[in-house]
């Protein structure tokens, strides 16, 4: 149970709030490579935890660890909007729903009974200090909450929408942690010209989809890397994957329009062409260009997402680790597979808009009544 009621972990001693990792992240801690350490002085702290150049190799595994984390707090954001989530029990149920829908496999990483005690269940291996220490953190968020009550004459019973809550509160602060490590490793590495030592960088970090896909051997190239990295600085510090090559016979928007079908057209949206647009923001030409098309609009979510400068990226029907996917054409560079906000903060600014086709509106060639 999960203090629904009068069970047992209502009255300490048994875990209240269980945090969970993907199954097999425990490791034996000799088998860590070697490493080279820092010298004295050198590093920074983040939150408590020291980060250097001697865990340089766990780069790789704290983009998987944030996207986890990430994944943890959608379920349970699911679970809040989900109809009969009442108690805290019913919260678990559907968490171990939404893992089992996404055919993610979990283990204890640690736990926080009603009397606000914490226990951690070590990772090992030359990174498991790192991901013990945001376990930790992810923990103490509960031990807040539940000092909280008790000092409130509450007591440790929640229901659902409190529990869930911590949880968000949790994996939120969990997550924040794991990519302001990630920061302050990428920074201290980079600079030391040690950033990825581990040759199976993308391999092992990125691999999880949810279909079949060859990871080319040039993903790895440290020229493709350097060419991404210069227009999306994002996209590098984290997953994405080839689709098809450069090619100049067609770009984003025509793929995007087409569904993603092979044989997309090249297309010029010419959404800054006065004569065709006159008098209106770019937004709203953008708004005008895609309605002709049989598209409309939303801010929250759609078929195909529209970036501040131009760019345009397709939903694609495939997930990594549970989250959405997406498809982009760079200009005439290659088609990548990638999750939205990773290709944000670059070339193509931040996402603005949504659009998504709808019947109800004129079609390409129908005139409007």
């Amino acid at each position: 149970c999960a203090c629904g009621g009068g069970c047992p972990r209502c009255r300490g001693g048994a875990p209240l709030f269980l945090s969970e990792r993907p199954a097999g992240s425990k490791e034996n801690a000799e088998e860590a490579p070697s490493v080279e350490i820092a010298p004295d002085g050198e590093g920074v702290e983040v939150e408590g935890f020291r980060i250097d150049l001697s865990i340089c190799d766990c780069e790789y595994k704290l983009f998987k660890a944030i996207a986890w984390a990430g994944t943890m707090a959608e379920i349970f954001e699911a679970c809040g909007r989900e109809p009969g989530v009442e108690t805290a029990d019913d919260a678990v149920a559907c968490k171990a729903r939404g893992l089992a829908e996404r055919k993610l496999d979990s283990e204890t990483a640690g736990s926080t009974d009603a009397s606000g005690h914490v226990r951690v269940e070590p990772h090992g291996g030359l990174c498991g200090a790192l991901f013990d220490h945001a376990t930790a953190l992810h923990e103490a968020a509960h031990k807040g909450r539940i000092e909280r009550r008790i000092g409130r004459g509450k007591g440790a019973k929640v229901g659902a929408e409190s529990f869930i809550a911590s949880e968000l509160e949790a994996y939120g602060r969990q997550r924040r942690f794991l990519k302001a490590a990630r920061e302050a490793l990428k920074s201290q590495c980079d600079s030391a010209g040690t950033a990825i030592t581990n040759p199976d960088f993308y391999r092992e970090a990125c691999s999880e989809l949810d279909f079949d896909l060859k990871l080319e051997d040039d993903q790895t190239n440290e020229f493709s890397r350097r060419d991404i990295n210069g227009g999306w600085p994002n996209l590098n510090a984290h997953c994405w994957w080839y689709l098809a090559p450069k090619s100049g016979a067609y770009n984003c928007y025509g793929y995007s329009l087409a569904g993603g079908r092979e044989g997309a057209i090249p297309l010029d949206p010419k959404l800054d062409d006065p004569d065709r647009y006159p008098g209106d923001t770019r937004i709203d030409r953008v708004k005008s260009f895609f309605k002709g098309r049989g598209y409309s609009y939303s801010a929250e979510d759609g078929d195909i997402a529209y970036f501040t400068e131009g760019h345009v990226a397709l939903k694609s029907p495939h997930r990594f680790q549970g989250r959405q996917l997406w498809e982009s054409k760079l200009g005439t560079g290659p088609l990548i597979l990638h999750e939205l906000e990773h290709l944000e903060g670059g070339l193509y600014g931040d996402v603005e808009a949504f659009f998504t086709h709808d019947p109800s509106l004129p079609q390409p060639g129908e005139r409007e009544e």
